[in-house]
């Protein structure tokens, strides 16, 4: 895993105090992380129901040959049986 190092000498007790609050927040990143995965889950799932790429394009229309293999679900793009 890469990471990145910073140094950084201050003279003010202030400065050095924000930037010590900076750094425990940045110790767990699970928070922050958990809320970007949930809001990123929604997305699919709102794009996925609404039928649209990820830049709000309507999926294409299937082929006449898949439409015909598909015994369920014809007007959902990416589902086949269930």
């Amino acid at each position: 895993m890469t990471g990145v190092t910073l140094k950084i000498n201050c003279e003010t007790q202030a400065l050095r105090t924000e930037l010590e609050k900076l750094k425990r927040r940045a110790e767990n990143l699970r928070p922050a992380l958990t809320a970007i995965g949930e809001y990123l889950l929604e997305a699919i799932e709102d794009r996925f129901a609404q039928q649209v790429d990820p830049a709000g394009r309507p999926f294409a229309p299937l082929s006449p040959g898949y439409r015909a293999k598909k015994r369920r679900h014809q007007n959902l793009i990416l589902l086949l049986d269930g």
